[in-house]
């Protein structure tokens, strides 16, 4: 049996207290009760609940003041936090979601409304926090990995050149072309991790801030030239550049930034990464129903419809059993420009060929 949510009540009114506190433990929650902000946190200090449920208006320490120490305490950051309050103004509720309140319910309260919120915040903690632990599990496992596999090129292939040095005498012609060749690729997949990694925190921290809203109309020859040669230069690190079939119906797009070719470029990338050389590889973009619909389609092992329903950040299938080049960002980072323009992402499986087929749709301009 898996244990009860552990609620921490917060509230300075007994009646209110013992009437809510009452409700929760019948509707199965483990309940401590605290009677004002400077309780809850002597309380938070010795054990952790799975939600904080707080009034506003106390004495000592309000629930502003309780949640901003919350949030700032460490291991508690992220504690799920709902308001309950009678001062149901505007400012109140503007407040309180500034600070990071998860949610906000208005007393005279219905045990419903009550329940409803602390499932959903309490579903959604849970969800973050497996998010959080296949990060953990993945960094752990395959980022040192994936950083140590391209860093033992380059000392490997310095190392070779020191040692020809030391017998003295010079790298030949051929040599040279080689050692440089294999230092390039070990840096390159070195350089293509950490563009990544900041990649994808740089579109999350416009998608927190909201400056997505910030689009601008992009001219023709701006994104799909620029889109083109990023796409070209991928597969030209896999040997795939005949491979490559580009189509592209020439339009205007309302685009966040000049994020498209580089976003664009990792669904190549897994395109290349799939498939085997001297298959095809096909970027095509056409207007389809009123959007722009910018997709590229391999004939590589593709994914299942469970695997696409559970694609997300640090996510790589099968990897225990085949190598894989990457982090598993390619997918998250190309939702999160998904959001940033609105756009729609196309993940899908190919019928009855094989392969997969990803990208967008997006909004076009007359």
């Amino acid at each position: 049996m898996s244990p009860k949510p552990r609620i921490l009540l917060v509230e300075d009114d007994a009646l209110i207290r013992e009437t809510t506190c009452m409700l929760l433990q019948e509707e199965g929650f483990e309940v401590r009760v605290a009677v004002d902000g400077a309780d809850a946190l002597e309380q938070l200090d010795r054990e952790l609940p799975d939600l904080v449920l707080s009034d506003i208006r106390m004495p000592r320490v309000n629930g502003f003041e309780l949640l901003e120490r919350i949030r700032a305490m460490p291991g508690r950051s992220a504690l799920p936090f709902v308001f309950m309050s009678a001062m149901a103004a505007t400012a109140d509720v503007r407040t309180g979601m500034a600070l990071g309140a998860d949610d906000y319910i208005t007393k005279p309260m219905e045990p419903d409304e009550v329940f409803r919120s602390v499932r959903a915040r309490l579903a959604r903690a849970h969800a973050l926090r497996e998010v959080v632990q296949r990060q953990e599990s993945f960094l752990t496992r395959y980022l040192p990995h994936e950083l140590r596999t391209p860093l033992n090129g380059v000392l490997g292939f310095s190392g070779l050149m020191l040692d020809i040095a030391a017998e003295g005498r010079g790298l030949s012609r051929e040599e040279t072309k080689e050692f440089g060749r294999d230092i390039e690729i070990s840096g390159l997949r070195l350089l293509a991790a950490v563009d990544n990694l900041a990649l994808m925190r740089e579109l999350g921290d416009l998608l927190v801030g909201g400056s997505f809203r910030q689009s601008a109309v992009v001219s023709v020859a701006v994104w799909e030239e620029a889109t083109k040669m990023m796409a070209r230069k991928t597969a030209e690190r896999y040997g795939r550049e005949n491979d490559l079939v580009i189509e592209f119906d020439p339009v205007r797009l309302t685009l966040p930034g000049t994020y498209l070719p580089r976003v664009f470029a990792l669904l190549v990338d897994n395109a290349c990464k799939f498939s085997l050389p001297g298959t095809p590889i096909a970027v095509r973009g056409q207007k389809e129903g009123g959007r722009y619909r910018l997709v590229v389609t391999d004939q590589g092992s593709g994914m299942t419809p469970e695997q696409v329903a559970a694609v997300g950040l640090f996510q790589q299938f099968d990897r225990a059993k085949r190598e894989q080049q990457g982090l598993g960002l390619g997918f998250e980072i190309a939702g999160r420009f998904a959001r940033l323009a609105g756009a729609g992402f196309v993940v899908e499986i190919n019928q009855p060929s094989p392969g997969l087929t990803t990208g967008y749709l997006l909004d076009v301009l007359p």
